[in-house]
């Protein structure tokens, strides 16, 4: 018998924008334009990052959008390889 307390698995598609919605949507999610001005880098850079697994994504519509938790990640972890990298060449 199956456990019906089981929480349900969550599909990517339960996380696209129903009508009306989207601006909560667009909140979790960043289009390259908008991660490229965050980090300072050109918009080639952010799909460099996207081509090597760096940058998780999703293409909806012809446009990539990237969680906005994994830009904060690859912010910290960048961040602490720049500051390590700082403290080695004193």
């Amino acid at each position: 018998m199956k456990n019906n307390h089981e929480p349900k698995a969550m599909r990517f598609t339960d996380t696209l924008p129903t009508p009306g919605d989207e601006t909560d949507f667009f909140k979790e999610w960043k289009n390259p334009s908008e991660v490229a001005q965050m980090f300072k880098v050109t918009i080639r850079t952010i799909y460099r990052w996207r081509r090597n697994k760096e940058l998780p994504y999703a293409k909806m519509g012809g446009i990539y959008y990237f969680p906005i938790l994994s830009i904060n990640q690859l912010m910290t972890k960048r961040a602490q390889n720049s500051l390590r990298r700082a403290f080695e060449n004193e």
